[in-house]
């Protein structure tokens, strides 16, 4: 498509890509993917945009998942965890890209000062509290836990992520869907006092705990889930 300039998309305005795809189910892509975007995209002239609404601000264990590859994006959208519970939203771009004239982008939350001054104490304190690298050891005793707790389990299909980003995959089953299972574990966590999410087309169980969440928190949090999914599947 990129190669392709007479064709249905003659003059593409960028490549946006998710590090690791959030919403669809903690996908993370295989190595040399995202480098191998950024290859292409340097070679036809189209700026690589880099999603990292989710993924940024430490939740893989590093300030952002592209760093992984090595790569830096031409465009980097960030929200959510940038404003630390406060609307704030920010977008980063190569200086090439920088083509506004003042006053030529206004928005009606611009310039919120609360929502800014939360954002510089969070990055404060990532750095202070080192929770880059916390997110990025008890990510994976997550993932070591989960796949030994759930490897001979039929339901499960894999364990996957990156840092406190982790994405348990229920396989369909002749009796049972795994949209069926996951909502029903989601279910048996609720009852246990645990919230979990779904993501994918509702196959996935997501964990997207707090950075600050201590080891004992974290391992409550597993006992609880893989309570639920042993009581789930057995049944």
């Amino acid at each position: 498509m990129l190669e392709d300039r007479f064709g249905a998309m003659a003059n593409p305005a960028g490549v946006w890509v998710e590090p690791i795809q959030g919403e669809n189910g903690i996908i993370v892509p295989p190595g040399g993917f995202l480098s191998g975007l950024k290859d292409l995209t340097d070679e036809y002239d189209v700026p690589l945009i880099i999603d990292e609404i989710q993924t940024g601000m430490g939740r893989t264990g590093k300030w952002f998942a592209s760093e992984y590859a090595g790569v830096t994006p031409d465009i980097m959208p960030m929200a959510k965890a940038l404003g630390s519970g406060l609307p704030l939203s920010a977008t980063m771009y190569h200086e090439d890209l920088d083509t506004w004239n003042p006053g030529g982008h206004t928005g009606t939350f611009r310039g919120f000062l609360p929502a800014m001054r939360a954002s510089t104490r969070a990055i404060e304190y990532i750095q202070s509290q080192e929770l880059l690298a916390h997110s990025r050891s008890e990510g994976e005793y997550m993932i070591e836990r989960l796949r030994e707790a759930t490897d001979s389990n039929p339901a499960v299909g894999e364990v996957r992520g990156r840092g406190m980003y982790v994405g348990i995959d229920f396989t369909d089953r002749e009796e049972r869907s795994s949209q069926d299972f996951v909502g029903a574990v989601q279910t048996a966590c609720y009852e246990r006092g645990a919230l979990v999410w779904t993501g994918g087309d509702d196959d996935t169980i997501r964990l997207i705990p707090p950075l600050v969440m201590t080891h004992n928190q974290v391992e409550t949090g597993l006992d609880i889930l893989i309570e639920a999914i042993e009581s789930v599947t057995v049944a």
